[in-house]
């Protein structure tokens, strides 16, 4: 018996598929989401008058960094200092009444245990020292309320800040309430993201997550997601703080210190299972797919999938 092998046709030919093999842990990825999202900071400030009084100074400039304690702004206080000085006067003439009481009522004492004067005008000595007492007090008071105004005529930063912008302007009349400096703590900066309602989930349970910009990618830690949906995009207020000061990853040249504010770019977050996430040409199906290019620990699930 003989057997006959005929050479394979050119559609057989035309059917072969060159394919390459490699571990499974080499060749998936784990599936990433991401978010809108920009630097904001739990401080930002409108330092504004607290008495009426004209602007003489306003020592800062629009994306000027300040120290704690700088000044932001300069009142006139002459009025309010002319009113302490009035205060204190005050002040030292109840203090003067309230010492001739004590000695008018210590001299009436001997005279009054030997019977020459009566208990009546004793009693009325008393009522002059609580009386002269009092008013001290209240002048007293007066005087706390005028150099509490006094100090209200500088106003300095709470806290190390970025000028946002200078809404004041020098020669204007302020009254209580006129901002005149809108201040950003650049002690408190944290990312506010739109998360889109159905990865809310899966962010609460990541675990990594990166605020990524042009000046690298900084680690992120989920500080809350906000139940409310927003009114015109239907998507959730997610606040997530910096756990370093620096990116993990900076492209050359660019600057690698703090994020900053007002920055806007995207977060990213990885899920803990793996995909398959290739994009195989008939060519060569290896050389095209995504390595993995975050942690290669053991995932929990296995979501094998083709592209």
């Amino acid at each position: 018996m003989s057997c006959c092998f005929s050479p394979p046709s050119p559609v057989q030919k035309a059917a072969a598929v060159q394919v390459s093999a490699a571990p499974v842990a080499e060749a998936v990825v784990y599936p990433g989401l991401t978010a809108q999202a920009q630097v904001t900071s739990r401080n930002i400030s409108s330092m504004a008058a607290q008495l009426s009084a004209r602007v003489t100074a306003l020592p800062v400039e629009a994306g000027q960094k300040i120290a704690k304690g700088s000044v932001a702004a300069r009142l006139d206080c002459r009025d309010y200092q002319i009113a302490l000085k009035q205060a204190q006067a005050g002040l030292e003439s109840a203090e003067a009444r309230l010492k001739l009481s004590s000695l008018q009522m210590k001299r009436s004492e001997e005279p009054a245990s030997k019977g020459f004067i009566s208990g009546h005008a004793l009693d009325r000595k008393r009522t002059e020292i609580d009386i002269a007492q009092a008013d001290r007090n209240l002048v007293a008071s007066h005087v706390a309320s005028a150099q509490s105004n006094v100090g209200k005529c500088v106003i300095s930063a709470p806290f190390a800040a970025i000028v946002e912008s200078v809404p004041g302007n020098v020669g204007e009349l302020a009254s209580p309430g006129t901002p005149l400096v809108t201040l950003w703590d650049i002690q408190t900066l944290e990312v506010s993201a739109q998360v889109q309602a159905k990865d809310a989930e899966s962010l609460a349970v990541a675990d990594d997550i990166e605020f990524q910009t042009v000046y690298g990618a900084y680690p992120l830690k989920l500080k809350r997601v906000s139940p409310a949906l927003s009114g015109t995009s239907r998507t959730q207020e997610a606040r997530l703080i910096f756990t370093k000061e620096t990116p993990n990853r900076a492209p050359p040249g660019k600057c690698n210190g703090r994020a900053r504010p007002r920055t806007c770019r995207r977060i990213c977050w990885w899920r803990a299972t793996a995909s398959w996430a290739c994009s195989c040409s008939k060519a060569n199906a290896h050389a095209s797919c995504r390595l993995p290019r975050r942690r290669r620990a053991a995932p929990r699930r296995w979501e094998l999938r083709t592209a």
